[in-house]
């Protein structure tokens, strides 16, 4: 059997409040790989996970966790391991009864290390179930992020199934692919707005695969692509003639 190829690996960043709730993640949804893996160095433990991707013979995705260490003597070690994520993911004590305060500290670190670059978060809770008043509160955490970042914000425990965390990884190649998509889409119009041309969404798709033939390009069916290029070309204010785009900018 041909062992599965790693398609992409994202550099994940892990903040807490509490350095022992690290430890209390093996054996959860992070799965064998996360146990196997698991280091203890200065200022942050490390570990990976990696998931299959959905309807893919392609390989999987590997996430690379970075666990920060939230005291402020530590400060420069994760302004270091923040540049360069592609996710964060904020664990926290379902039992702990104020979170806001130094969650939101970290994320002012985080915004102002990654130069304002929002990315995905996730929320994961230690434990395999809240009580009421518990499961209130990191309501309110969910609800504040989603606010301060302008995404869904996806909440799973540690012993939950591996579904949320499998969709959240996906989220981030996602991410990163709409990325690839708008720079692309910058190079066209530049290049095309000289003649006024068009240019069809397959013939997009086609240039940007052939631009990252070894990259999680390959992992992200046509579909999907289709609706990304749409929804990055409608952020420019670019007008459509059916399947194709027009390289003139039709601002409201």
């Amino acid at each position: 059997m041909t062992r599965a190829k790693v398609n992409r690996v994202f550099k994940v960043s892990v903040i807490s409040n509490d350095v022992a709730l690290f430890d209390r993640l093996k054996g959860g949804i992070f799965g064998e790989d996360f146990d196997s893996s698991y280091l203890q160095t200065k200022g942050a433990n490390f570990a990976y996970t990696k998931i299959i991707v959905p309807d893919s013979s392609e390989g999987y995705l590997m996430a690379q966790l970075w666990m920060l260490y939230p005291a402020k003597q530590w400060v420069s070690v994760r302004q270091a391991y923040y540049t360069g994520s592609s996710g964060l993911i904020v664990l926290l004590d379902p039992a702990e009864k104020d979170h806001l305060g130094w969650l939101r500290r970290l994320l002012r670190e985080f915004v102002i290390a990654s130069k304002g670059r929002l990315v995905p978060i996730m929320v994961v809770g230690v434990g395999e179930e809240v009580k009421k008043e518990e499961s209130d509160r990191i309501h309110l955490v969910v609800k504040d992020i989603e606010r301060w970042s302008g995404r869904p914000v996806p909440f799973v425990l540690s012993g939950d199934d591996r579904e949320v965390l499998r969709d959240y990884i996906v989220s981030i190649r996602n991410d990163r692919a709409k990325g690839k998509i708008l720079a692309t889409l910058n190079m066209y119009f530049a290049l095309d707005s000289i003649s006024r041309e068009s240019r069809s969404i397959s013939q997009i798709i086609k240039h940007l695969r052939s631009l990252n033939i070894s990259a999680y390009f390959s992992l992200i069916p046509d579909e999907e692509m289709k609706v990304f290029i749409r929804e990055v070309a409608a952020e420019m204010y670019f007008k459509f003639d059916g399947e194709a785009i027009i390289y003139r900018r039709q601002i409201p």
